[in-house]
């Protein structure tokens, strides 16, 4: 039987106080307006359901759990609470005195403005955000506002972003769509953001009142990081003193909440043997509570005997990790066991080790001996067979490519992925101002993040200034693209573009004659960097507004062109793998297997998509699967969708003229005589499908002067779905703008005339190195006076003979002025020394004698005086006189001259008188000494002669005569005298003859008593 509890609980209502900080906590009143400005009148109905006064519910049982054999508990689904429907009071989140006026605003005109408040749900129950109300003192053109709520650690638990109606100082309210609703914890706090783009195109200004906030509360956050100098801007009546931002929301309460008292555990959970006392606390909408309390008993088998069985053989097989745990269930046989936490298993390796009691893909194939161990110690033994039965699990998801991709699996998309609008009616109204959006869904580029984004719009009108742009990212971020065009010609077709050379005052102010009048490579108003790095997919919108009436249009293309990173056609695996190409569309791939590696084996079926798809091609590819253990796949398909790229990322080649941003003309040099090809110039390019047809360029030559010329080439481009025709001109220019190469000497000297002190000259043409004409005219003039100046003249200069007359001695400059047949000029100049070469009369004699005082050195050419050196002595030299005037010029002649050396050699040291021992050998030179001499060229003989008187025994006189010769002959001489002596004469001491200094030692004498002895 349901037992029921009531109580009857008094709710007192009270007014949270706010911070005064940046972000106000705003307490939570009821939906009545007579209540927003104090507490709940009590007993007063509010707009909602009627809240009850008391909480009546039934209390579960009390519940006992008998387990079965080998179970340690059991998991409960339901306790069996009786939550009866009740009507609950509905909440207005208000923190202003005044929701309904709206007569101010506070911005930043140039960049996102961000306007934040912090909440406080004070109820006892969650609560879910419905809707939202927002003060918009001035909204145009649709503008987009984004709603961002936060936990108070700022966790972002909620995002809405919606357009916001043409409207003036108003109060709207925005219903939060189903799936975006927000649930707010009770008693916590959350943080609502209300984000505004800058109002450039798509005008939005958030709406303040002076009434301001309700008692204790202070003004939301505002901030713009994006802000440029001047800050926020202030609009209003001037005597209106503006202090509250406009904006809040409504929610409603969840019914009931209720709260474990005592332990963890909640309906679902598992619960193991044992008694579990269950306390609760249930509180409803209306902050009425109760407590019921019951007992969740779970007793442990009562059959369990102690007595163990284990299986002979079990297979096991891996679990989808490769791995898996044996458990005492899977091989113990029988009903009579407790709880199977309190049995151990062993598995034994092939080594007889035991490897705990998982089994993984190292043991597969293996029959392992395992061991059971019971609570009371028994234990018994079987064996497994590890096997592996998985197959590879094969995962298929849809893939997004381009028709420049190379579609085998692991392969990259190409980094450049224009994306297309499905554009089904892109009319633009011409009876009045209209805003028209274009979704553009990016999906399954696999990794993929922006690394730059282009946009590329094709729009026929009638006057392209009453049309702007923006872009609005899948995140919110909303980026002005263009406006305020100073053209009223027809039409645009342009590529807006971060990097372009032309800026958007280019944009503003091109408007051309042509069809299209704006068209080009423009950057945008702001940079699109600011997607740089995000993810490519999801909602993309471009929004186009035509703000004028009288001119309609439509909008043919919206192409966003990515360059991306990181996507890749993905094999049919989650994660990451590593792959191997075996044949034809066969691989091994690590990754698809849970024990290791498998074979995957497609087919693709393609279907060529017509031109009313955004598609160039579907491409059908299923895949099967078998790893090493035989295990097939289960099969899966998965779609890949080719983008048809169209024109989006078409890049016609440079112009080559020379002006800024354009490539340099071409050199006659090169393409004087022939037209220089497109494998040169460059054709156009893009990541284009088959439907694009890029036709045989048409060129027009127009002829400029001799090997000059413009080529006007003529590119068109067939799109064959759209019909589309692009024509494109290249200006090519084949220049020669150069002057003729020139090389002149660097100088020149001649002589004066005969008779005369100035000299004519016929000067060469200069040599031409390099030049496209054919005829070239010559113009020489001169300059006397080589000061470094400009200022030639042609007086003296006949330009027919080329002769120049009057140079002066001294430096003159010659200078050559060269023009060809295209007007390019250049010259040369050189210098020409003029010399006075009227030669000399040198008259010699024709001997002479010269004689060295010292020896010199032969100089071998023209001084003021010769050398000779000592070699030359008693030689005959032939001497070359040359006689030189002021003027350098010089004459000759010859003469014999006779060398002699007149000085003697001289001996400046002769070896010293000396006394030695007659036992030292008087003819070593090293003992006795040698002279020391001198000569002006040198001494050519050293000789020495000896005269000895000498005795038997050695001592005596040495007389030694020293000479010294010259190259000329003469000698000079000293007298070396070198006398011997015996330093140790002959010594025996007659008296003793055991003297010990005697020279001669005596035997000694012997006695011997032996008859006929020896005396030897």
């Amino acid at each position: 039987m349901k037992k029921f509890f009531a109580i009857l609980v008094l709710v007192v209502c009270t007014t949270a106080i706010g911070s005064a900080l940046d972000n106000t906590r705003v307490a939570i009143v009821g939906s009545d307006r007579a209540l927003l400005r104090g507490l709940p009148v009590p007993g007063k109905e509010v707009a909602g359901k009627k809240s009850q006064s008391t909480l009546a519910m039934p209390c579960p049982g009390n519940m006992t759990i008998n387990l079965a054999s080998g179970e340690c508990g059991r998991t409960i689904d339901q306790f069996g609470f009786g939550f009866p429907d009740i009507d609950v009071q509905n909440l207005s989140i208000f923190p202003n005195n005044n929701t309904d006026e709206v007569g101010a605003t506070l911005y930043c005109p140039s960049g996102q403005t961000v306007y934040r408040r912090t909440f406080f749900h004070s109820g006892p129950t969650d609560m879910k955000l419905v809707s939202l109300y927002l003060g918009v003192y001035e909204a145009y053109n649709n503008p987009l506002v984004t709603f961002n709520f936060y936990s108070s650690g700022g966790q972002k638990i909620g995002t809405y972003t919606t357009n916001v109606p043409n409207m003036n100082q108003s109060v709207m309210f925005v219903p939060l769509p189903f799936d975006q609703q927000v649930y707010i914890p009770a008693s916590s706090e959350y943080i609502m953001e209300v984000v505004t783009n800058a109002p450039y195109i798509s005008v939005f200004k958030i709406g303040r009142n002076n009434d301001g906030n309700a008692p204790g509360y202070s003004e939301a956050s505002i901030s713009a990081p994006d802000c440029l100098s001047g800050g926020f801007q202030e609009e209003g009546p001037d005597d209106y003193s503006a202090n509250s931002i406009v904006f809040g929301a409504r929610a409603v309460p969840q019914d009931y909440k209720t709260i474990n008292l005592s332990n963890g555990y909640k309906e679902g959970d598992f619960f193991p043997i044992g008694q579990h006392l269950m306390n609760y606390q249930v509180v409803d909408a209306a902050g009425n509570s109760t407590a019921c309390s019951f007992m969740i008993q779970v007793n442990q088998f009562s059959g369990a005997s102690g007595v163990m069985a284990c299986n002979d053989k079990v297979n096991v097989a891996l679990n989808d990790e490769c791995a898996t745990s044996l458990t005492p269930a899977m091989v113990l046989e029988g009903e009579q066991y407790g709880c199977f936490d309190d049995f151990d298993v062993d598995i034994f390796g092939t080594n007889g080790n035991s490897i705990g009691d998982v089994v993984t893909t190292s043991q597969s194939g293996q029959t392992l001996r395992y061991q059971v161990t019971g609570p009371n110690g028994n234990r018994c033994w079987g064996e497994i067979l590890v096997e592996d039965k998985l197959p590879p699990q094969l995962e298929c998801h849809d893939v997004y490519a381009t028709c420049t991709t190379d579609l085998r699996p692991g392969s990259f998309v190409s980094p450049r992925v224009p994306v297309s609008a499905y554009i089904e009616n892109g009319a633009l109204d011409s009876e009045e101002p209209s805003v028209t959006t274009f979704d553009i869904d990016v999906a399954h580029l696999m990794g993929s993040t922006i690394q730059d984004l282009n946009i590329y719009l094709d729009i026929t009108h009638g006057r392209v200034s009453d049309l702007s742009a923006n872009i609005t990212s899948p995140d919110g971020v909303t980026v002005p693209l263009f406006f305020d065009l100073n053209c009223i010609g027809q039409n645009m077709m342009i590529t807006l573009d971060q990097t372009a050379s032309s800026t958007f005052t280019d944009l503003q102010n091109t408007c051309d004659p042509a069809d299209a009048a704006i068209a080009g490579n423009f950057q945008p108003f702001q940079s699109l960097d600011v997607f740089n790095g995000k993810p490519l997919e999801g909602k993309w919108k471009v929004t186009i507004f035509d703000q004028q009436s009288g001119n309609g249009g439509t909008v043919n293309q919206v192409h966003l062109i990515f360059i991306q990173q990181g996507a890749f056609v993905p094999f049919p695996v989650s994660g990451n793998v590593t792959y191997t190409h075996i044949e034809n569309n066969t691989y091994v791939v690590n990754g698809a297997d849970n024990c290791g590696s498998a074979t995957l084996t497609y087919t693709d079926e393609v279907v060529q998509e017509d031109c009313a798809s955004v598609y160039s091609k579907i491409v059908k590819r299923c895949w099967k699967g078998l790893d090493p253990k035989g295990n097939i796949a289960d099969p899966c398909c998965q779609f890949i969708y080719v983008y048809r790229n169209s024109l989006a990322t078409l890049q016609f080649p440079p112009n080559y003229d020379g002006l800024p941003g354009h490539e340099a003309a071409l050199t006659c040099f090169d393409f004087g005589t022939t037209k220089p090809g497109t494998d040169i110039t460059g054709k156009p390019t893009g990541d284009l499908c088959a439907s694009v047809q890029i036709l045989e360029p048409v060129d027009v030559k127009i002829d400029i002067c001799d090997k000059s010329y413009k080529l006007l080439r003529t590119h068109k481009v067939l799109e064959w779905c759209s019909g589309q025709v692009i024509v494109h001109n290249q200006i090519i220019k084949v220049l020669d703008n150069e002057g003729p190469g020139l090389s002149c000497p660097d100088v020149v000297t001649i002589s004066t005339d005969d008779h005369d002190c100035f000299a004519s000259y016929v000067v060469p043409l200069p040599q031409i190195d390099s030049e496209c004409s054919d005829e070239v005219t010559y113009f020489i003039s001169y300059n006397y006076l080589n000061d470094n100046t400009d200022e030639f003249e042609d007086v003296n200069a006949d330009q027919d003979t080329r002769m120049v007359t009057g140079l002066v001695k001294g430096e003159n400059r010659i200078r050559w002025h060269v023009t060809d047949a295209c007007g390019n000029s250049s010259e040369c100049r050189f210098s020409v020394k003029v010399e006075d070469r009227v030669l000399p009369n040198a008259v010699c004699d024709q001997v002479t004698v010269a004689s060295l005082t010292a020896c010199g050195a032969v100089n071998a050419e023209f001084a003021p005086f010769v050398e000779f050196c000592c070699e030359e002595v008693n030689t005959t030299v032939m001497v070359e006189l040359l006689v030189t005037d002021i003027h350098g010029n010089s004459n000759s002649c010859m003469v014999e001259v006779h060398v002699q050396d007149k000085l003697p050699p001289y001996i400046t040291k002769c070896p010293s008188d000396i006394t030695i021992d007659c036992k030292a050998d008087h003819n070593n030179l090293d003992v006795t000494g040698r002279p020391a001499y001198i000569d002006n060229c040198g001494v050519v003989e050293v000789t020495s002669k000896d005269a000895a008187n000498i005795n038997q025994c050695g001592v005596g006189l040495v007389s030694r005569t020293w000479t010294v010769k010259d190259g000329q002959g003469y000698t000079h001489s000293c007298v070396q005298r070198i006398t011997l002596f015996d330093s140790n004469p002959f010594y025996v001491n007659q008296d003793d003859a055991t003297d010990p200094d005697d020279d001669i030692v005596w035997p000694a004498h012997y006695t011997t008593e032996e008859c006929h002895a020896s005396l030897q």
